[in-house]
This record gives C-alpha cells, structure tokens and sequence, in this order.
C-alpha cells in the first residue's frame, strides 16, 4: 500500500479577526464544499467521497473511496430480510447496513452527498432487520422538527426565526 503524497498551502492573515472569520467560513460550509468538490472531482473522472476536517490552524482534505463493495439492504417492502447488494445499486436516502468489525452499522445512502450514519451499531442481521426499521431518517426528522417549530410559531416558513418581542419586567 503506497502512502498519499501530502499538499501543503499555507494561509496568511492580515488580523485575527480576518483568521476567524476563514475559519468560521470553512466550518459554516464545509459539507457544500465537500459535495462541490465530488462533482468536480466526478467531471475529471475520479470517483470519491470527499471529506473535509477542520482542526485548529489545519483544513484536511481527503478523498475517500465510494466503492464499498456489497453491503445488506433490504430485500422487500415488509423490512423482514436482508440481501446483500453492490453499493453502486442501493438507491438514494435508502438504507444500508455494511459491517465495522464484528458489528452492522446503519447508513443512509445520499447520492450526491455525504451518507448520514445514524450511529446505531448491531451486534447480528436478527437485531438490524427487528430493530433498524424503528430509525427514521435524518432528513425525515429534521423536517419534522421543522414543520413543528413552524407550527409553534418558532421559526418562519423560509426557517428564519421568529423575534418575539420580550415584556419588561
């Protein structure tokens, strides 16, 4: 296995403040900047999942292979059995399992994007075909949270928040 040959560019600043104002630009957008790239990356015809790692005074990018191989989805609309299948196949925002050792992890496929890891590790196929149908997905849940804070009056229906003024006491 060869090791990545690393390019280093450097950023100077003229004031602290122009430094945390890059700094807070880079974090705000980091995941658009990530998918941008792949689409870039994809038009030269290198095929990758880029990420970006914001640290202290460091931006790391890195491509990561998208191939990963088959991976178990499943196979009816009842959830009750788990197939295996070539990643390249599992459709947009559907979910799929592929192993991190000895445990399944849940994902959730996002064509153009970054895949969302819910996090929920499974210890055997049983428990992720009993247990995985119960995790809605992310996008589906935040629009939730959405829609109910719109429905309290919280935020606007562009996602701005509502100021309500505050009585003095």
């Amino acid at each position: 296995m060869t090791k990545k040959k690393k390019i280093t560019m450097t950023y100077e600043f003229d004031t602290p403040q122009i430094k945390a104002s890059w700094r807070q630009l880079m974090s705000e957008n980091m995941e658009g900047m990530a998918v941008g790239l792949a689409k870039i990356l994809e038009g030269v015809g290198v095929e990758s999942d880029p990420k970006i790692y914001l640290k202290e005074d460091l931006v790391i990018f890195k491509t990561v292979n998208t191939d990963k191989g088959l991976v178990l989805t499943y196979e009816d609309v009842d959830q009750t059995t788990l197939i295996s299948k070539p990643y390249k196949l599992v459709a947009n925002n559907e979910r799929y399992f592929a192993y991190s050792g000895d445990k399944m992890l849940l994902w959730f496929r996002r064509t153009g994007g970054v895949d969302v890891n819910t996090g929920k590790w499974f210890p055997t196929v049983d428990a992720a075909v009993k247990y995985a149908k119960e995790i809605d997905d992310p996008i589906v849940v935040a629009e939730k949270i959405k829609q109910r804070d719109i429905e309290d009056g919280v935020i606007n229906e562009d996602g701005t928040p509502i100021m309500k003024a505050i009585p003095k006491v």
